[in-house]
Formats: structure tokens, C-alpha cells, sequence
């Protein structure tokens, strides 16, 4: 199996201008095309490098909105349940239960109101 040789066509052209390029070589790449190409392969790797740290944070950021959110579901189931012992404690208060807990009257009793610009007034 020798290898074939090419054969050229008579309706091939052939142009008469000499190559200042060696017979080897059949495309030189300038240095301005060498760094260009360096570059954009450069500047390619950095975005998808960037691409690539932003989804990630993105992804990091719903999880921990996520587990924020169980969190607040987890304090509100807590408050709820003390709010309901609270109102069952409520109920049993009374004042005699509260002056044989040792509790006593007071003579003297001031009020708090809440009034629209924010000063307090006290009451007698």
C-alpha cells in the first residue's frame, strides 16, 4: 500500500507568485493573533469561573433562606405553645390565689396611657 500521489487537474489554477513563507509552514499566526487568542482564552476561563462562583452563591443563599424560614416556623410553633400555657395559666389567677401566694394589695396605683405623639401620662 504505497501511498497515492496527487494529481492536479488542468482546470485547477495555479498562481506564479512565490511564498516568502518556507515550503513547511502552511499558515504563520502573528503575535498580535497569539496573545489575542491568549487572552480571550484567558478572559473565557475567568467568566466561567465567575459564572460558576455566582451559581453558587445563589444556590448557597436559597438554602439559607430555607433554613431561615424553618427556623421561624420552629420559633412560632414555640410561641404559639407558650402563649397557649400562658392563657391556661391565666385562667387559675385570681387574687386570693395570688395574695396566699404572698402577693400584696397596694394602696397607691398608677395607670400608664398611651397618648398619639408618644409621652406618657401617668394617672392617679
Amino acid at each position: 500500500m504505497g501511498r497515492k500521489k496527487t494529481t492536479f487537474s488542468v482546470f485547477q489554477a495555479h498562481l506564479p507568485f512565490k511564498s516568502r513563507l518556507p515550503e513547511r509552514t502552511a499558515t504563520v499566526s502573528l503575535a498580535f493573533e497569539k496573545h489575542a487568542l491568549f487572552a480571550l482564552g484567558g478572559l473565557l476561563i475567568a467568566l466561567a469561573f465567575i459564572y460558576s462562583y455566582f451559581i453558587m452563591m445563589s444556590v448557597s443563599h436559597v438554602v439559607a433562606r430555607e433554613n431561615v424560614q424553618y427556623e421561624a416556623e420552629q420559633l412560632s410553633g414555640n410561641v404559639a405553645r407558650l402563649e397557649q400555657q400562658y392563657l391556661a395559666a391565666s385562667v387559675h389567677i385570681t387574687e386570693s390565689a395570688a395574695l396566699a401566694s404572698g402577693f400584696e394589695r397596694t394602696s397607691k396605683q398608677v395607670f400608664v396611657e398611651r397618648v398619639s405623639s408618644g409621652v406618657a401620662q401617668a394617672t392617679r
